[in-house]
């Protein structure tokens, strides 16, 4: 949250994150981010606007992906 977005990304969750990957519609990795806690806040202030895709990895596997726009 919040979704849509201009600068900041909060992620929570019940287990904890490993890693934060985003991902434009092409399917490259924009950001790559290493977390070792149950919540982050990711800046996408530099992103370009469009829709993309966060991954969120525990250390045992993928929890989620969600998307998300930036305005």
């Amino acid at each position: 949250f919040p979704n849509p977005t201009t600068d900041i990304l909060n992620i929570t969750s019940s287990e904890p994150i490993s890693e934060i990957e985003i991902v434009n519609v092409m399917g490259q990795v924009v950001k790559h981010i290493e977390v070792n806690a149950d919540n982050a806040v990711c800046n996408v202030e530099d992103l370009k606007a469009g829709v993309y895709m966060v991954r969120i990895h525990a250390a045992s596997a993928t929890l989620s992906q969600r998307r998300f726009v930036k305005e």
